[in-house]
């Protein structure tokens, strides 16, 4: 007779690892500064003065976003998933290895670019 309490616990655990992220303990996720998680996730590929692919520097998000109560948590949800539409149809890829605090630093540096 298989019991059920086990079957569901398995279950859950088989839907987690599928899902391809693994949460960590608050402990157990690692940053660095800005600089290093942008230089890490080779974010620079597209996003810097000068690139011919029509995407966003850091100052034109930081200017775009300056005085938005709501950029960090909307910027930290985009980052993970990718997507376009907020700059044109260029679609950003997701970037599923950056932790979730990873990703608020990135978001922070990002929001403390000096604008014009």
């Amino acid at each position: 007779m298989i019991n059920m309490k086990k079957l569901k616990l398995l279950l859950v655990v088989i839907l987690l690892q599928g899902c391809g992220e693994k949460p960590l303990p608050p402990q157990a996720e690692k940053t660095g500064t800005a600089e290093e998680i942008i230089v890490k996730s080779a974010c620079l590929a597209c996003h810097q003065d000068g690139n011919q692919m029509q995407v966003p520097t850091w100052g034109d998000v930081a200017k775009k976003y300056k005085g938005n109560q709501g950029a960090e948590d909307f910027l930290a949800g985009k980052i993970p998933h990718g997507g376009a539409g907020s700059w044109g149809t260029m679609e950003m890829p997701p970037f599923v290895d950056l932790t979730k605090a990873e990703v608020r630093v990135v978001v922070q540096g990002i929001l403390a670019t000096p604008v014009n």
